[in-house]
């Protein structure tokens, strides 16, 4: 018998013979009775040649040639074990942004990450990495690109990843918006507890972005770290809000000239700054005689125009008697990016004939106790500065209006405007 091969190395011959009608069994007496010869000159001829058989034999030989065979291992397939999300933060890239999603912990290799928004709906710009393997497992990354428009339209978005093993989902929830609003102290608590108190209130839908939010202070560009106080989240509705307040003794508080209230989230930095303003300037105007002298009354009306919007507190007096308040408006914003608060003061046509003087007196948050008041007085209506002459002029013809619906209002809306007006304060 002769074996043809091209590589031949160790070897190991045993004969086995199945009888008609019996097993196979393996034939012991025949080892030894084969010599092996080798003809490398056609591709390694091996020769064996049969010395013998076993006595009282009749043996019919078949060879056969058993390799090395081919290794298979057969095991069961992993799930993904853990699907993990990742999105942006900050400002988009060329208006487009970027999520991701991490299946970890797979075996075989295989598979295959799909894409929706909060609708069920099929996203398509994703882009599937190569599996890569860590041990015996392995870790598929994909990620989503998300136009804009796409962005703002849509509150969540949906990764999912099929595997052999076993499916997983994961949601990622679009963040909602923090608002941060820095209010100034006001007036009234910085002359009569001689300290200003500012507050940064951040607010949110999401109750844990509220909680995992850090505020921070600084004042003309230092870092704030005492006389802090961070107030527990409320919840108002839909809304959850949290407030910081930051408190400086008056004498500071008059040489500020910025504040800033910074709160931090999930990488993003979202600062609103407060400048202290220049002081006011101050008008004192009469309406119209038809729309003044009614029932006896004679109706002041006291013009403050700031460059930004601050607190003002507005008082009246006759002569030189005490201070009093009148009835004072929202702040409004003019077309030119300033702001004017409205003081109406009523007295009586009779104090008016006798030419009483009356006058009005402004103090803002930026100015201290020793500081007089801003004041005019009616005999000197339309007298102002020569940097807001003509914005009184213009305002005038719009405020005028604006007044008379105001005072038309006064019946019908104290409760509320009592509310929004600033504590006042005789000096």
């Amino acid at each position: 018998m002769a074996v043809f091969f091209y590589l031949f190395g160790d070897y190991y011959i045993n004969w086995i013979r199945q009888q008609p009608g019996k097993r196979l069994e393996w034939i012991d007496c025949l080892k030894g009775w084969f010599t092996l010869t080798e003809d490398v000159s056609i591709n390694t001829q091996v020769v064996f040649v049969l010395l013998g058989i076993c006595p009282s034999h009749t043996v019919y030989g078949y060879f056969d040639y058993w390799g090395k065979g081919t290794l298979i291992t057969v095991s069961s397939a992993t799930a993904p074990s853990t699907l993990l999300t990742l999105m942006n933060c900050g400002t988009p890239s060329n208006d487009i942004y970027s999520l991701g999603c991490i299946a970890k912990g797979f075996s075989p290799s295989s598979h295959t990450f799909q894409w929706t928004d909060a609708s069920g709906k099929a996203l398509t710009d994703f882009v599937q990495y190569p599996a890569v393997q860590s041990g015996e497992t392995y870790t598929g990354v994909s990620q989503l690109r998300v136009a804009k428009n796409v962005w703002e339209n849509s509150k969540s978005f949906r990764c999912s990843v099929d595997h052999p093993g076993g499916a997983k989902t994961a949601v990622i929830n679009k963040p909602e918006p923090l608002t941060v609003t820095l209010n100034p102290p006001r007036v009234r608590e910085v002359f009569l507890d001689n300290q200003a108190v500012l507050e940064c209130v951040i607010t949110a839908t999401d109750q844990n972005t509220v909680s995992g939010t850090n505020i921070t202070w600084h004042i003309n560009g230092d870092i704030q770290t005492a006389h802090i106080d961070l107030k527990p989240i409320e919840s108002k509705g839909n809304l959850n809000s949290r407030v910081s307040t930051l408190t400086i003794d008056q004498t500071r508080w008059t040489n500020v000239n910025k504040v800033q209230c910074s709160a931090m989230k999930s990488g993003e930095d979202t600062p609103v700054i407060q400048d202290i303003s220049e002081a006011p300037s101050v008008s004192v105007h009469i309406l119209p005689e038809e729309d003044t002298k009614k029932d006896g009354d004679v109706t002041l009306v006291c013009l403050v125009v700031s460059p930004s919007l601050c607190d003002v507190y507005i008082m009246w007096k006759e002569d030189s008697g005490e201070y009093q308040e009148g009835v004072t408006s929202p702040p409004q914003k003019t077309k030119k990016g300033n702001y004017f608060v409205t003081s109406v003061f009523t007295t009586t046509k009779d104090k008016w004939d006798t030419n009483v003087l009356f006058t009005c007196a402004v103090k803002h948050a930026g100015s201290d106790n020793s500081t007089s008041p801003k004041e005019m007085s009616a005999g000197f209506a339309l007298s102002c500065t020569d940097n807001f002459e003509d914005e009184f002029g213009s305002l005038w013809s719009t405020t005028s209006s604006f007044i008379i619906l105001f005072l038309l209002s006064l019946t019908y809306s104290t409760v509320v405007m009592q509310k929004q007006l600033p504590l006042s304060l005789s000096p």
